[in-house]
């Protein structure tokens, strides 16, 4: 089996302000998908695991999956000014031999070209 195949997803997440706390509480029995504390140099973080991550071979799904649960979980909140809005700080993989790449919060880019020019998309 390929390395590419190999491993396991995660996103991390944080709120507008660094305000993830209410998230957290909010979310804390969850069990999938799953919100958790993620401490990094002092700052706080929301770590998302989901069952929908395992079958993903690229970030790019992980990415889209990650996007639909916070709509859901803003939306459960009725989040519209406090405690802010999630968003996508990386999408993490970990590889069976417990490597981790983080990799952006943004698609990859396209580039599309029109004759003379070129549009590119990030």
């Amino acid at each position: 089996m390929s390395e590419a195949l190999l491993g396991s997803w995660y996103a991390v997440l944080n709120a507008e302000l660094n305000n993830m706390q209410p998230y957290l509480d909010m979310f804390k029995l969850m069990e999938n998908p799953r919100l958790e504390p993620l401490d990094f140099n002092g700052q706080k973080f929301g770590k998302l695991t989901y069952s929908a991550f395992e079958g993903c071979t690229d970030y790019e799904e992980v990415l889209r999956e990650t996007r639909m649960l916070i709509s859901i979980l803003t939306g459960a909140m009725r989040i519209k000014w406090e405690p802010g809005h999630l968003f996508v700080v990386n999408i993490v993989r970990v590889f069976e031999d417990g490597r981790e790449e983080k990799l952006p919060p943004h698609g990859r880019p396209v580039r599309i070209e029109l004759g003379m020019g070129y549009v590119v998309r990030k």
